[in-house]
């Protein structure tokens, strides 16, 4: 996907009560190169029979969605045209394109998804359209802001890529990335299976779910106990952040970690502060059935720490993690990690150290 942020005029507005294409059955038709189509997100409520949480589950949460479609009649390439503005908490909307028939969700397919849509202008080039093909639009409010928009369906851009504009903007965006941690501690959290990860701002009523996870076996062949999430603060302010283990059976969500986030704009501070992070991720590529030996060393002084020897499955082995706390407790500080493929000539080496924070990083 190409598109392009640009800073819009303001005009007068007025948000409205709830729009008629809060429901699917009343979606909006956009019609190629016709005048823009003036909305807003207010009050909107979600429509969950018509949205597919697991194709968009990675991309946005929903609060407060509407509906729109189109189809071109010729195959090619198009653009949707959209601006937010005048937003009622300053954060703009999130966009999905879908091709698929209207609440059938099983023939949706996602083509575009984008998180956040900041107070300006946006285009999403969509390449290859096909003709006479139903295109869904969802626009909903980031975060559940109230925000008046206008949208159109174009066979051009509002306005040509230009480095300096969108550079003007990236300078202005208010967002912040972040990395959340959090480890299974003792037996009975080691019996959870996933995670829902929660955020609230400060002065906010509800909290959102931003991520659900899946436990994950680590190079050792077993169940990791820590995890790492990213996340971005979308501006500044006071977060919480819960995570909370789910398990197989009915059992009630387990509450693993909770961390209070304040952003000012320039400083981040976390509360507890996280632990550090001891887990060496490196890439494994090979063919699918070759023999390949991972082996630690210790570079200060040679030592083998560790070897385990791997059948490469692509689907599993594409990316490995290896925790180095153990032998970080007993003093280690530079790592080494050779990966010896029998068929192959050299080995590949992976070097990891710890920054000042004790965070293990790679070289």
């Amino acid at each position: 996907m190409r598109w392009c942020v640009i800073l819009a005029l303001l005009w007068p507005v007025t948000l409205m009560s709830q729009v008629t294409n809060n429901d699917i059955r009343d979606r909006s038709i956009l019609v190629l190169d016709a005048d823009p189509v003036i909305s807003n997100t207010a009050n909107n409520t979600v429509e969950w029979a018509c949205l597919n949480k697991k194709l968009t589950q990675k991309c946005l949460v929903y609060h407060n969605d509407q509906w729109f479609s189109f189809h071109v009649e010729k195959n090619g390439d198009y653009f949707i045209n959209i601006a937010s503005r005048e937003c009622r908490d300053g954060m703009g909307v999130q966009l999905i394109i879908i091709e698929g028939n209207p609440c059938e969700v099983n023939t949706y397919r996602i083509m575009e998804c984008i998180r956040r849509i900041d107070q300006g202008e946006v285009y999403v080039d969509l390449k290859g359209l096909k003709a006479n093909t139903s295109y869904l639009v969802n626009v909903d409010g980031f975060l559940g802001d109230f925000c008046e928009f206008r949208i159109q369906l174009s066979t051009t851009p509002w306005k040509s890529p230009n480095s300096s504009d969108v550079q003007e903007v990236l300078a202005k965006l208010k967002t912040k990335p972040i990395e959340l941690s959090w480890e299974l501690k003792d037996e009975d959290q080691r019996k959870v299976n996933g995670f829902n990860v929660y955020r609230k701002r400060e002065g906010s009523h509800e909290k959102e779910l931003i991520r659900e996870m899946n436990v994950s076996f680590n190079a050792l062949g077993v169940m990791a106990t820590r995890y790492m999430m990213p996340d971005t603060l979308p501006a500044p302010g006071s977060y919480t952040f819960e995570v909370l283990g789910q398990f197989a059976d009915a059992s009630p969500p387990m509450l693993l970690a909770e961390h209070q986030v304040t952003w000012d704009g320039k400083n981040l501070r976390f509360s507890p502060p996280l632990p550090p992070k001891t887990i060496a991720v490196f890439p494994l590529a090979g063919r699918t059935g070759a023999s390949i030996e991972l082996v630690l060393f210790n570079v200060e002084n040679s030592d083998r720490l560790w070897t385990r020897k791997v059948t490469y499955d692509p689907n599993k082995h594409a990316t490995m993690e290896l925790d180095l706390a153990p032998w970080l407790k007993r003093g280690a500080k530079r790592f080494l990690v050779l990966v010896i493929d029998e068929q192959e000539r050299e080995p590949v080496e992976y070097y990891f150290t710890t920054d000042r924070d004790g965070n293990v990083v790679r070289e």
